[in-house]
C-alpha cells in the first residue's frame, strides 16, 4: 500500500445516517444539490449509451431520474448502509472490498457519497478498476477539502474524508487510472433557508469566477488504463527532436 493510501486509513469513520441522507434529498437544499450535479452525471451516462452502468454509494436520488439511469445498477456499501428496505429495484448491498460483479464487465461507474466514507479508498478504487472494462470510465463526486461544504455537517458532504485535487490525482494514478477531467461544483453556500436558496444563484456566479478552486465538491472523471504511464523526459516535454545515433555507435547515453 502506498504512503498516500495509508494516510487515508482511519480507525473510525464519520458517516451520515441513512435517514439523514433520505431527508436531505427530500429538502429544498437537497433538490438544489441534485439539480446542480445531475447535469454532469447525465452527460457522463448519456455519452456512453448502450453501455453497462453501475452506481456506487448513495446514488438513489440520481438513479431515480429515469432520463439518466433507466438501465443502471445501484450498489450500496454494506458497512455504511444496512437498511435494505430502501433499495431501488436494480440495487443491492455490497462489501466495498468485494464487488459481486465479474471483472471487466462494466463500462461506466458513478461514485457519489461513497469514496469519502470508505476506510481504504485505495482498495476501493482497485475494485472499481477490476470491475471496469478496458478504457472504462469512472465519475467520482467527492467533497472538496478546501470547500465550505466539507466543514458543515448539515449536508452529506460534511462527513467522511474530503479530498484535495492533488490527493485525488495521486490516488487515481496509483490505482492505474488516467485522469480525464476534474472540475469543481456546488459554488453556492450550503444554506438551508429558502431565502438563502433564492440568493444562491447569484453567489454561485460570483464564486465560480472569483473562487473557482473552492467549490463544494470535485467532479472527477477517470479512465481505466492497463499499463502504468511512463514519465516523459525533459527533452520529450520540450518538444525537441530526440538525438539519433547509428545502430552500432560506440557512444552511449
Amino acid at each position: 500500500m502506498s504512503a498516500l493510501a495509508a494516510r487515508f486509513l482511519v480507525t473510525e469513520m464519520s458517516t451520515p445516517d441513512l435517514t439523514f441522507l433520505i431527508e436531505y434529498y427530500a429538502s429544498a437544499q437537497g433538490e438544489t444539490t441534485r439539480t446542480r450535479l445531475c447535469g454532469h452525471i447525465q452527460y457522463f451516462i448519456n455519452s456512453g449509451k448502450e453501455e453497462t452502468c453501475v452506481g456506487i454509494g448513495y446514488c438513489i436520488p440520481y438513479i431515480n431520474d429515469e432520463r439518466a439511469f433507466s438501465s443502471c445498477w445501484h450498489f450500496l456499501p454494506g458497512e455504511l448502509y444496512r437498511q435494505k428496505d430502501i433499495l431501488p429495484e436494480k440495487g443491492s448491498v455490497i462489501d466495498s472490498a468485494q464487488f459481486p460483479v465479474r471483472k471487466d464487465s462494466t463500462n461506466r461507474i458513478l461514485v457519489i457519497h461513497g469514496l469519502e466514507y470508505i476506510r481504504d479508498p485505495y482498495l476501493f478504487l482497485q475494485n472499481i478498476w477490476n470491475l471496469l472494462v478496458p478504457m472504462g470510465r469512472v465519475l467520482l463526486i467527492v467533497p472538496n477539502r478546501m470547500g465550505l461544504w466539507a466543514r458543515l455537517t448539515s449536508t452529506p458532504f460534511g462527513y467522511g474524508t474530503p479530498f484535495s485535487l492533488a490527493q485525488l490525482e495521486q490516488l487515481l494514478q496509483e490505482s492505474q487510472f488516467h485522469l480525464l477531467h476534474a472540475r469543481p461544483a456546488l459554488f453556492m453556500p450550503p444554506v438551508t433557508r429558502r431565502q438563502g436558496l433564492r440568493s444562491s444563484a447569484l453567489w454561485r456566479i460570483i464564486t465560480r469566477w472569483l473562487l473557482r478552486p473552492v467549490g463544494g465538491v470535485w467532479i472527477v472523471e477517470a479512465e481505466k488504463r492497463l499499463y502504468a504511464e511512463i514519465p516523459e523526459t525533459e527533452t520529450e516535454k520540450s518538444g525537441l527532436p530526440l538525438p539519433v545515433r547509428p545502430a552500432f555507435s560506440r557512444e552511449y547515453p
